[in-house]
Formats: C-alpha cells, structure tokens, sequence
C-alpha cells in the first residue's frame, strides 16, 4: 500500500478471501486515501457480507478471480480514470509540494517533517505565492484565538526551519514588513 500511496497511477487489489476484520481494517484505511481506486477480487468462498464491507466503504469495481491480465487491466484503467485527481489535493511551487489529502510536505524527493499547524502555516505561503502571505491570515490558521504576531514569528521560524533543512535553503520565507511573509525559491 505503501507504493500505491506514492504514484498517481496505481490501484490497490484486495481479495475477499482475507478475514473479515482484516479486510475492514484495510478498507477503513483504504478509504481515507480516496485518490487510490481499490479493486475487490472475489475468490472462492466470497460472502455477500465482504462485498457489502467493501461497497461500504466506496469500492466500486469488483472481479471474479481468477482474474485475466486483460480483465485487470481494463478494470484498472476504468478505476483510475473514475478516480479524483491527486493534483486537486496537491499545491505546488517550483520543486515544494504540499499535498493536501496526505498532509505531507515535499522538497523534490526529500520529506519535509512538518506538524499539522506548520503545514498550515505552509499552505497558506503557498496559495499566496508569489506574493506575501498576511499576517492576519497566519495568526488565524496558528491556533485558537487571540494568536498574537509573536506566535506566528514562532510558527514560521519553524516552519522555516524545516524548509531549509530539507531544501539546502533553496527555499526561503522572508518577512514583508507590516504585511506578513513571502515564500522564495532560489535556483542555488
């Protein structure tokens, strides 16, 4: 699954024949990461009871194994083309990419470790590229209220930080003063 998460093409294959609580618990799972289709093969023995489970819990194409590769194929390319579009969940800048659905953070292929109130924080630079983000739209997405100018100097640091780490300071938050801070992205 693991793979499945890192390409925009793929589809998971799920078999009935898995015990019924295993198949829940990947479906569950499965199904917060609603970019990947997921393809419920019926085995020998299948229940109505795990394709009830499965439709539940949005799989919409189902095989009877065994399963030709052109019956895999086929099944996959009408999946993927039924599938939301991952760049929707995606924002992008040069080399920096934010993707909103796994709140995940990259620099090329480096990770960013970045906590939920920095990705935030990040997104919200991102959405204003190339212009500055304002400090009142940073002071909201910080935390509860009052969040003072104080506390978004804190949040950005560390959201800077981490940019920088990641990116060799290839990419930098600058402060625009009385406005709020800008994202650069140099070529260095």
């Amino acid at each position: 699954m693991a793979e499945a998460i890192r390409h925009d093409d793929a589809v998971l294959l799920v078999p009935t024949s898995l015990e019924p609580a295993l198949l829940v618990e990947l479906l569950d799972l499965v199904q917060r990461l609603e970019s990947i289709p997921v393809l419920l093969v019926l085995t020998n023995g299948w229940t109505s009871d795990a394709v009830g489970v499965a439709i539940q819990r949005g799989v919409n194409t189902l095989l009877h194994a065994p399963v030709t590769p052109a019956e895999l194929g086929s099944a996959a390319h009408h999946a993927l083309r039924a599938a939301p579009d991952a760049s929707a969940y995606a924002l992008r800048v040069g080399e920096l990419t934010l993707d909103l659905h796994r709140d995940q953070a990259r620099w090329a292929q480096t990770d960013i470790p970045l906590r939920r109130s920095q990705l935030d924080q990040l997104q919200l630079l991102m959405r204003a590229y190339p212009e500055p983000a304002r400090f009142d739209d940073l002071a909201q997405r910080a935390g509860a209220a009052p969040v003072t100018r104080k506390a978004v100097r804190r949040a950005i640091a560390a959201v800077r930080a981490e940019l920088r780490a990641a990116a060799g300071g290839r990419i930098v938050v600058e402060p625009v003063a009385r406005v709020g801070y800008c994202l650069r992205l140099s070529e260095v």
